[in-house]
């Protein structure tokens, strides 16, 4: 029995663990400049607001990563393009915006760029 449970423990534990590090599959990494959107995406940085403070991007529309579920409602489009800090972060707001049907066609790391 001790064993069975420590078994179902281990894969609780991982299930936990693969949704934040894990990274999101289908989802290039570009270099996002302002003004420069295909057609109707939009930027969202989910950025914290003492990291975006300090380099802002003025076209995108902010809601932090913690804020997502109860604001996703808010995004008008329904492709999007992320601002993260982290890959952390990145994994995370990506499978957040999924399970409420937005589809997030890029991503760009703070200070990183796209290689």
């Amino acid at each position: 029995m001790v064993l069975v449970s420590g078994y179902v423990l281990a894969l609780i534990l991982s299930i936990l663990l693969s949704r934040r590090y894990v990274p999101v599959l289908g989802v290039p990494c570009r270099a996002i400049i302002e003004g420069q959107t295909d057609g109707n995406d939009i930027l969202v940085d989910i950025r914290d607001y003492s990291t975006s403070s300090k380099n802002p991007v003025k076209v995108s529309l902010h809601i932090p990563a913690a804020y997502l579920d109860r604001y996703a409602s808010e995004i008008p489009g329904d492709r999007v393009l992320i601002i993260a800090s982290d890959r952390l972060e990145k994994n995370w707001g990506i499978r957040e915006l999924r399970k409420k049907g937005i589809n997030v066609v890029a991503y760009t790391l703070d200070g990183c760029g796209c290689q």
